[in-house]
C-alpha cells in the first residue's frame, strides 16, 4: 500500500505569493479607511462651527430679552446696540415687524420681531396679568450670504394701564 502525503502538511511557513496576496488586501482596507479621515475631519468641522453659531445666537437672544426695551421706542433698541462690537445697525418697521439687522463677531444678524402680540387669554385677564404681552422674535445669523442659525424667543413688553392715571 502506498501511502499520499499532502504538500501541505509539510509545509511550515507561507509562501512570498501568500504574504504578497495579504499585504495587498491590508492596503486596500488601509486605503478605505484612510478616506474615511479626511470626511470625519470635515464632519467635525461644520459640526463645531453650527455649535458656534447656536451658542451665539443664544446668548444674542438672551441680550436681547434682558434689555429694557420698549418696541415703540427705536431710541431703546439703539441703546441695547451702542456697542463698538455691533455694527452696521439698522432699525426697520416691515409689515407688522421689527427689523433690526447688524454685524456681531464677523456674523451678520437679523433680527424679527412680531409687533402684534399674543392672544390674551381670560385666566390672564382674570388675573389681571394681561397688561403684559409676548412678541416672538427670529434672530438669524448669516455668514457669506448663507443662514448658518436661526433661534426663536420672546421679547416681554409691559402695557400701559389703561386703569392708570
Amino acid at each position: 500500500m502506498m501511502k499520499i502525503t499532502s504538500s501541505i502538511s509539510g509545509q511550515k511557513g507561507l509562501t512570498l505569493v501568500e504574504v504578497l496576496a495579504a499585504l495587498v488586501i491590508l492596503g486596500i482596507v488601509f486605503v478605505g479607511i484612510m478616506k474615511v479621515f479626511p470626511q470625519m475631519t470635515s464632519f467635525n468641522e461644520r459640526t463645531d462651527d453650527k455649535l458656534d453659531t447656536m451658542n451665539l445666537a443664544r446668548l444674542e437672544m438672551q441680550h436681547l430679552q434682558q434689555s429694557p426695551i420698549k418696541l415703540n421706542d427705536n431710541s431703546t433698541i439703539e441703546s441695547i446696540y451702542a456697542d463698538s462690537a455691533y455694527q452696521n445697525v439698522i432699525i426697520s418697521d416691515v409689515s407688522n415687524q421689527k427689523k433690526i439687522t447688524f454685524v456681531y463677531h464677523g456674523y451678520n444678524f437679523e433680527i424679527l420681531i412680531n409687533l402684534t402680540r399674543e392672544n390674551v387669554s381670560q385666566t390672564e385677564i382674570d388675573e389681571n396679568l394681561d397688561s403684559i404681552s409676548l412678541h416672538l422674535a427670529t434672530m438669524s445669523l448669516l455668514k457669506d450670504g448663507q443662514k448658518r442659525s436661526e433661534t426663536y424667543g420672546y421679547i416681554v413688553q409691559k402695557e400701559a394701564d389703561p386703569s392708570g392715571p
